[in-house]
Parts: structure tokens; C-alpha cells; sequence
């Protein structure tokens, strides 16, 4: 978004466009009525050239839709606001529209609180641990001691390891 103050107001950043329309035969025509207004970046340079201000330089994304660089914030709320949002709903009757707006909370990740379906106490995405601490610990312990004996395992043979590991507690199948 481009901001900016008008010292001069002679000089007009948008230029007048007539609106196309389409005429019967289905071809487009210029008319002389009502116009469009686009922005003019030369209208706009004009005018920070003639404000005092105005140091060189235009900072203003090309195109607003996509910035390059940077990555999409992730979880940026907070666990308070969404017990919040999830109590207000609750107790308050407040729309799970209304309040995932009032708290900053993702409409989606309200409604799957308050339908059942992702549990209210649960901040944690995925599975849970395969393996408890102790048999993980376990296999850690031969992994380490095979190494100190010379025979190092690589990921493949860690990942047939485990997975034997796990069919013998039965855990898989």
C-alpha cells in the first residue's frame, strides 16, 4: 500500500480510464461516460518529487498479492486467547465467527474445538511418541553400544531396527 501526502494538489496521481463496454455485436467500445480511476505510478512520483519531504525512493510492493521472501506466520496466537475465544463461545454465546475475530484465533481451529473434533486441552499437532521413554531409551542404549563396538549403523538399517523393534512389543504389525 502506498501512502502519501498531496503538498500540491494541481498534480493528480490517477489517471481517468473510460470504461469498456460491450457493444450488441459483442465487441468492446470506448464510451464517454462514467470512467475508471487507476493509479499512475508516474503520478505518484511526481508528487514525492515535489514534496519537501520526499528524500528519493519509492518503497511499495509491486504486487501486493505475493511478497517475495519471508514465510507465512505460523500460530500466532496465543493459548490464552483460544481458551478464551473457546470459553467465550461456551459461556457467552458469543458466534464462533464473532469471537475467533474478537481473539485471533483461526475460525477453523475454534469450530474444531467447540465441534469435538480436536480436543480444547490439546496444543500439540500430530501423533504422540511411538515408543515410551523407556523402550526408546532402550534402543538408543543398543544403537550407541554397536557404534562403540565399530558397527554404525545408517538411517535405513536405524529405521528396519526400530521397526522390528516395534513388531516384537507389538505395537506394529
Amino acid at each position: 500500500m502506498i501512502s502519501f501526502e498531496v503538498n500540491n494538489s494541481t498534480c493528480d496521481p490517477y489517471i481517468s480510464r473510460p470504461r469498456r463496454q460491450r457493444h450488441d455485436s459483442g465487441r468492446h467500445f470506448d464510451s464517454n461516460g462514467p470512467t475508471e480511476r487507476h493509479l499512475d505510478i508516474r503520478g505518484v512520483l511526481e508528487i514525492l518529487r515535489k514534496n519537501e519531504n520526499y528524500t528519493g525512493g519509492v518503497n511499495c510492493a509491486i504486487n501486493p498479492v505475493h511478497q517475495p521472501g519471508g514465510k507465512a506466520k505460523y500460530r500466532t496466537y496465543s493459548p490464552t486467547s483460544l481458551i478464551n475465544a473457546y470459553t467465550a463461545v461456551k459461556e457467552d454465546n458469543v458466534s464462533i465467527r464473532r469471537a475467533s475475530i474478537t481473539y485471533g484465533v483461526p475460525f477453523q481451529t475454534l469450530r474444531d474445538r467447540i465441534t469435538g473434533i480436536v480436543d480444547p486441552e490439546c496444543c500439540t499437532m500430530g501423533n504422540g511418541p511411538f515408543f515410551t521413554l523407556d523402550e526408546e531409551s532402550r534402543l538408543v542404549s543398543h544403537l550407541k553400544e554397536m557404534a562403540q563396538l565399530g558397527y554404525g549403523y545408517n538411517r535405513q538399517e536405524v529405521v528396519d531396527i526400530a521397526t522390528d523393534y516395534a513388531v516384537m512389543l507389538d505395537k506394529k504389525k
